[in-house]
């Protein structure tokens, strides 16, 4: 599906902030795997860099890659390039990671069959699977493309993966709502939070609604703060002012704010109706304090 409503658009980030969740959740999954993994790998002296690359000792168990991962297909060296949803896969940019690939094989010296490339792709590259091309991309069926050549290029398109476990890091970056939605609702009833709280972070519109659409009203502690944290200032302007008055303590209110904040912000006809007598006191000293000044 290329078109989606004005909301998901705006709730999927720019390259700039969805760079680092991809690599961070890289990061996450291989660390539990314990797989060594390096992001921004320089390759020459130009500004080029790789997005990450794994490399596998020879006497490390690969298995857990193999069979937990969307890279079964890994070598000894492997260089893992991302192109988000606003940052299509063209073949300009086909050609550039190429030529990266390249500098990396002559830099270490290294034989093609030691060496794998891998493009993620939130969405179908149409114009570099063309025929029209000559690029040579073969379907393997579930996502993902080869280009057999001096070495191996793999392109996994993330929008038709299966919904599995292994597949969880790039689903997260599924350029479709349904595709996504399909994701956040399996995650969402296995209760794995660790995703939820991707989910929240690059669509927190479509993931909160999978939550509510699930029941799921109960979220754990940790994962409640770490989402007020992340986009707690994002909502705001959208929650009921009255509502969120009656959701705090008055006096830890007034005592969070600083005194700009609170007589800027809050309506001073509101705090009165939810005010203790304790916090009646603190305000009316607070108010004294800017007659004051």
């Amino acid at each position: 599906m290329r078109h989606n409503s004005t909301d998901e658009t705006q709730s999927i980030p720019n390259r700039g902030h969805i760079d680092p969740v991809f690599k961070q959740i890289l990061t996450f999954r291989c660390g539990q795997l314990g797989i060594p993994l390096q992001t921004e790998f320089e390759v020459s002296r130009l500004p080029r860099t790789i997005d990450a690359i794994i490399r596998l000792d020879p006497s490390q168990e690969v298995e857990p890659l193999h069979s937990q991962t969307p890279f079964g297909h890994f070598r000894a060296h492997n260089l893992i390039e991302f192109k988000g949803r606003h940052d299509p896969l063209t073949m300009a940019e086909y050609h550039l990671i190429v030529g990266r690939a390249y500098l990396y094989l002559g830099e270490n010296d290294l034989l093609p069959d030691q060496m794998t490339v891998t493009i993620v792709s939130a969405r179908k590259p149409r114009q570099v699977l063309s025929r029209r091309q000559k690029v040579g991309f073969q379907s393997l069926g579930g996502g993902y493309y080869l280009r057999s050549g001096e070495f191996a290029v793999y392109l996994i398109v993330v929008n038709e993966l299966p919904v599995l476990p292994k597949n969880y890091p790039l689903l997260l970056f599924a350029s479709a709502a349904k595709k996504f939605r399909q994701f956040v609702q399996q995650v969402v009833k296995e209760e794995n939070w660790d995703f939820i709280r991707f989910a929240y972070r690059l669509r927190p519109k479509v993931t909160k609604e999978v939550l509510a659409m699930a029941g799921k009203h109960s979220i754990p502690r940790k994962d409640l703060e770490f989402m007020a944290k992340d986009i707690g200032p994002e909502i705001l302007p959208y929650l009921n002012k009255e509502d969120l008055l009656k959701q705090l303590s008055p006096e830890d209110l007034l005592k969070q704010l600083s005194k700009e904040d609170l007589l800027k912000q809050l309506n001073k006809e509101d705090l009165l109706r939810y005010l203790t007598p304790e916090a009646h006191r603190m305000l009316r000293q607070l108010l004294a304090e800017q007659e004051e000044n």
